[in-house]
């Protein structure tokens, strides 16, 4: 594993023909297969049910010629060991419910998952866990006005979720994670001020713990970028907000970047989608340090030839040729 396009990119020292590609949200919304076992099953047994898990890990992998997997799983069941019941809601989304009598402690279904993708895994697998603040804002309904109005109390919470996360992302790397990506998702609701106070020192404190490979996401990184470029992770994933070839212009010392083609690409015409990302990889050929991403999740309504033929683009360019 040590040698795949993937991890040698997030090291900084990827010199072959091509560059590594992988989707955020990999089975996602938008495979028939995982369609068709979401109508059996609720969403908390699918992630919580390791042969299920493993399953749907896999499954793009019958369709999608990628250079990583990251595990099924999601990143609000981090905030059950600390009494708040999580539960999904079609159309909605994770739902979290303060009860301190339901503590539900083990992750030994996440790691079991990992465990048994490994086996079968070609190619490296990335854990996750959510940022701590990414975490508290599902939560809570009023988030701002907790940061305003009870800030200690924030923080307290805060610490709490960052433990559970250093706790839980060392099992991922024990059950064989080669990587691991942090989603602060939602860094665009904060000012500057705020990131520096409520984010960005909780994220530093999972990476100190960590030695595998790190990628931090977050939407607001392209407004943020010299605080989240000044986190020590070997590569930060970029929202669509600005060009890939402009950021690199600005985060020079990073090993790696990661992304960032906006997802709504993929609705338009081969044609466009093969133009758009041929005009960006020309100007990244140089770079030994670049992984092809979108700029968020898959849409769950992409056609699935589209986000092959977006695939297929980047691994038919040889950036040598050029």
């Amino acid at each position: 594993m040590k040698n795949s396009i993937f991890l040698k990119a997030l090291e900084g020292c990827n010199q072959s023909k091509g560059f590594p590609v992988w989707m955020m949200r990999q089975a996602g919304r938008y495979l028939p297969e995982y369609q068709s076992i979401k109508k059996k099953y609720s969403l908390k047994t699918l992630f919580t049910t390791p042969e299920i898990a493993k399953e749907i890990t896999l499954m793009p992998f019958k369709h999608l010629a990628l250079d990583a997997a990251i595990v099924f799983w999601d990143i609000m069941l981090i905030a059950e060991p600390l009494g708040f019941e999580i539960d999904y809601i079609e159309k909605i989304g994770p739902v979290a419910k303060k009860n301190p009598a339901f503590k539900n402690s083990s992750f030994d279904y996440l790691y079991q998952t990992m465990k048994e993708a490994k086996k079968d895994l070609k190619v490296p697998l990335i854990g996750f866990c959510g940022a701590p603040f990414t975490v508290f804002s599902y939560l809570f309904k009023d988030v701002k006005k907790r940061l305003y109005c009870e800030p200690e109390k924030v923080k307290v919470l805060l610490n709490q979720i960052t433990q559970m996360s250093i706790e839980n992302l060392k099992g991922q790397v024990h059950s064989g994670a080669d990587a691991v990506q942090i989603f602060e998702s939602s860094a665009h609701m904060l000012s500057e001020e705020q990131l520096k106070e409520f984010s960005l020192p909780y994220i530093g404190k999972i990476l100190k713990t960590l030695n595998v490979p790190k990628i931090v996401f977050g939407i607001g990184t392209c407004q943020y970028m010299s605080g989240f470029a000044s986190l020590d992770t070997n590569a930060v994933s970029f929202d669509w907000k600005e060009p890939i070839y402009e950021i690199r212009k600005k985060a020079t010392h990073l090993k790696s970047i990661q992304g960032n083609f906006d997802p709504h690409l993929l609705y338009a015409s081969q044609t466009v989608i093969q133009k758009q990302v041929e005009k960006v990889m020309g100007k990244m050929r140089k770079d030994s340090g670049w992984i092809i991403n979108l700029g968020h999740g898959v849409k769950p309504d992409i056609p699935l030839d589209n986000i092959k033929y977006f695939i297929d683009t980047v691994k038919n360019y040889d950036r040598n040729y050029c």
